[in-house]
C-alpha cells in the first residue's frame, strides 16, 4: 500500500497558493508507518485542555517558526515535539494543497513515512490528551465515513467526516483526510 501512496502523492510547489499575510502559516504531518501488527497506519492526536483548540482531533503540527528550514521541517519538528517521533526517521513523500482554518491559519499538509520498527510514541502531555492510531484502510472504508452537519458562525455547514473510535473528525482535519484518500485513490 505504501508504494501505491508514493505513486499518487508527490512533492508539489504551492508557493503561489493564497499566502496572504493575514494567515498564520502552520504545517501538519500525516505520518504513515507500520504498526506492531505490520498494518500501514497513521496517528491522530486529541488536543489537551491546556492548548488552543482543546479537545480537537488532528494530525501533529503547529506554527512555522523563523528558525525552521521550511514548512516540511515545521511539520517534522512539531511531530517530534508532540508525539516523540524523531525528525531523522521521517521521509517526506509528498504534500497536499494548503487549507485555511477558521482560526486564521494557512495549514500546509505533508505526508511522511517512517520505516522504523515498533515506533514508540511519547506524548507531550501538556499539549496532547491522547493518541489515536488508525489503520490507513480504515479511512477508505465507507462505514467509517459520515456526513457531518454543524452550526457555523453564520450558517449550517456540512462535509464528509470520519468516525474513529469514539470520536468524530470534521473540519480542517476531515478536509485533509478527504484530499489524501482522493489522491491515493484506493476507495
Amino acid at each position: 500500500m505504501i508504494e501505491d501512496i508514493r505513486k499518487n502523492i508527490k512533492i508539489n510547489d504551492f508557493s503561489n497558493y493564497d499566502s496572504r499575510s493575514d494567515f498564520i502559516e502552520a504545517s501538519i504531518l500525516i505520518l504513515l508507518y507500520k504498526n506492531q501488527d505490520g498494518i500501514l497506519s497513521t496517528i491522530l492526536q486529541k488536543r489537551s485542555q491546556n492548548v488552543h483548540h482543546p479537545g480537537e482531533i488532528g494530525f501533529p503540527g503547529g506554527r512555522y517558526e523563523d528558525t525552521d528550514q521550511d514548512l516540511a521541517y515545521t511539520a517534522m519538528r512539531e511531530t517530534e515535539e508532540e508525539i516523540g517521533v524523531s525528525k531523522e526517521t521521517i521521509e517526506i513523500i509528498g504534500n497536499l494543497h494548503p487549507t485555511t482554518t477558521r482560526m486564521g491559519y494557512l495549514m500546509h499538509t505533508y505526508v511522511g513515512y517512517s520505516n522504523e520498527n515498533n515506533i514508540q510514541f511519547t506524548m507531550l502531555e501538556d499539549e496532547v490528551e491522547r493518541l489515536i492510531e488508525i489503520p490507513v484502510s480504515h479511512l477508505f472504508d465507507p462505514i467509517n465515513q459520515a456526513l457531518i452537519t454543524w452550526q457555523g458562525q453564520s450558517r449550517l455547514l456540512s462535509q464528509l467526516g470520519f468516525r474513529v473510535e469514539d470520536e468524530l473528525i470534521f473540519g480542517a482535519t476531515a478536509r485533509v483526510i478527504n484530499e489524501f484518500i482522493n489522491l491515493v485513490g484506493m476507495k
